[in-house]
């Protein structure tokens, strides 16, 4: 009956799941850090976030009209053109 049988650890760790030599392997190794973002990407990081702000805005408005007319019109809005204050 297999299991009866027990598997014996040996001297040189030959029974360690993946997960454990994974472990002891990252543990052993040094992490670099990343380079630092240029500019390009963070003046787009804050485009990003400066468009999604302006949608946040636009839905809270068109919510509190809807609120206010009780009417239940669909709102599109892409997010890949400029607004209209534009960026």
């Amino acid at each position: 009956m297999d299991r009866h049988k027990k598997r014996k650890r040996t001297d040189n760790g030959g029974d360690r799941s993946r997960h454990e030599r994974e472990s002891s392997v990252k543990a052993n190794t040094v992490v670099s850090k990343p380079p630092p973002p240029s500019e390009a990407e963070v003046n787009e990081f804050f485009a990003i976030l400066r468009r999604m702000n302006v949608a946040v805005k636009y839905l809270q408005k068109n919510a509190q009209i809807g609120e206010v007319e009780d009417s239940h019109k669909r709102v599109d809005l892409d997010l890949n053109t400029l607004p209209e204050g534009g960026d």
